[in-house]
């Protein structure tokens, strides 16, 4: 009974993972249909002429074809250095990174005005899944406070890549977990020192000297992501003109506001059931095919007072990339070279099985009431626990305690801002109680500033938005 109980968990548990990542590709396909996203990684070359240089905005493209490329990463700016190389190394229970680096100027040039750097994980050669393995505990490891919490009710670095620049949040990408994102002037602030930057990553004594092994020669600095996809703007005018143009197939708008009156439209093929028609705007066909114009089912707004954001496709039929020998042009001048195969190699292999991971689905989709069932959450707290806070977890299971944890979910309301997203002052909110059971002799003062950690993690991960999460330290199993 035992072996099928199990055989049946984890049965059950393969289903949601193929719903959840054929929802996912269903998503992609609603919002661009043939038009497929693509990406690959390049890496930064002479980093200090590249920092001078405004790639951001400037065509970057590829140096055999002349196919244009566009990057993903908007909020990245490159560390001045001669090696990208990040070094990684263990000291007892911690994982070191450190990196050579030229500082930022001290009156807050550019890489200050953007808010953040990536470290990348290589897993293109001999190790690299490893790696990725390594990177991911690394990720879940207790980082320090200074880099953790930098802005009050965000949530925590490091962030992997949620979605494409976080500008599409329901956009799957390829090279997600292979970024993780930390913010750029705290790192330089607090652990630069004599040309070196040094971060030391709590990661606990059993895992540390394996992860810096899988990791070393790894991790590097300065890659960008790039994907078949350019961000477009229309910013408003003075005097009368046309309703902008959206051009290429599938254009994925971003924001459309009105800005004499100030109010935000939504794209309405992807407006949520509940959205009021009025803040909606519709992306309609011209009569030149390859070009679509805005229209507001209600009220119409002057084209004059828009400022209109959308994402442009960019054809890349003829481009063939070759690892370590490509490289990739800004004004004629080679700043990158090409690290991966573009992913996936053919623009609709990602949505050829949809149809046979969703054929039991709409049977299962009942199952799951209104909010986080109960063994998802316990996955979450999990899968996210610290390592400086795992040895001091009893996770002995017991009725009071299922899963190793004491869950319990209560509905209260949101009194005061800030709230979570979506939500309104004084909306009632579920929130999720879990007690977690410490051993003798742990310190729960000292364990506080993980659970604060472990809580905005999991809360952040929670679908629908508006859920909350309290974690309880129980000594003994008692509050």
């Amino acid at each position: 009974m035992k072996v099928k109980t199990r055989a049946n968990g984890r049965e059950t548990r393969l289903h949601r993972l193929a719903d959840r990542a054929a929802l996912a590709e269903l998503s992609q396909f609603a919002l661009l249909g043939d038009a497929a996203l693509q990406f690959v990684v390049g890496a930064m070359t002479a980093s200090a002429e590249v920092a001078r240089t405004n790639w951001l905005t400037d065509a970057v493209t590829d140096e055999e074809s002349g196919t244009p490329l566009g990057p993903v990463a908007r909020s990245l700016w490159p560390v001045i250095t001669d090696d990208n190389a990040v070094h990684v190394h263990a000291e007892k229970d911690t994982v070191v990174l450190s990196f050579r680096a030229t500082a930022p100027s001290p009156g807050g040039g550019p890489q200050q005005a953007l808010p953040e750097l990536d470290l990348y994980c290589h897993a293109e050669d001999v190790g690299g899944r490893a790696a990725l393995e390594a990177f991911g505990i690394l990720a879940a490891a207790t980082w320090p406070e200074a880099l953790t919490f930098t802005s009050p009710g965000e949530a925590p670095f490091p962030r992997f890549w949620s979605g494409p620049a976080d500008l599409c949040p329901d956009v799957v990408h390829s090279f997600a977990h292979r970024f993780l994102r930390l913010p750029y002037t705290p790192v330089f602030r607090t652990f630069y020192r004599d040309g070196v930057v040094r971060i030391s990553v709590h990661v606990g004594t059993e895992l540390a000297h394996g992860v810096a092994r899988d990791l070393d020669g790894h991790v590097w600095l300065n890659h960008v992501d790039f994907w078949n996809r350019v961000v477009e703007r229309v910013e408003p005018e003075a005097g009368p003109r046309d309703m902008p143009r959206l051009d290429g197939p599938k254009p994925l708008l971003l924001e459309c506001v009105d800005v004499d009156s100030g109010r935000r439209f939504v794209d309405a093929r992807y407006a949520r059931a509940d959205t009021d028609p009025s803040g909606t705007v519709q992306i309609v066909p011209t009569r030149r095919g390859q070009q679509w114009t805005l229209a507001f089912p209600t009220e119409p707004v002057p084209a004059q007072n828009l400022r209109v954001a959308w994402l442009r496709w960019l054809d890349w039929t003829g481009l063939t990339l070759s690892p370590g020998r490509s490289r990739l042009m800004v004004h004629r001048t080679p700043r990158f070279g090409v690290r991966t195969a573009t992913a996936p190699s053919e623009p609709t292999s990602a949505f050829r099985q949809v149809r046979d991971a969703l054929q039991a689905l709409p049977s299962r989709l009942h199952e799951d009431p209104f909010g986080t069932p109960t063994a998802r959450l316990a996955a979450l707290v999990w899968s996210h626990l610290p390592a400086g806070l795992r040895p001091w977890i009893d996770a002995e299971t017991c009725e009071e305690f299922p899963f190793g944890l004491g869950l319990s979910t209560v509905v209260r309301a949101v009194p005061h801002c800030p709230v979570p997203w979506g939500m309104q002052p004084g909306t009632a909110t579920l929130t999720h109680r879990i007690a977690l059971r410490l051993r003798d002799h742990a310190d729960a003062t000292s364990l506080q500033s993980l659970i604060a950690w472990l809580e905005r993690i999991v809360e952040s991960r929670l679908q629908p938005p508006g859920q909350r999460v309290e974690i309880l330290m129980c000594e003994g199993g008692r509050p």
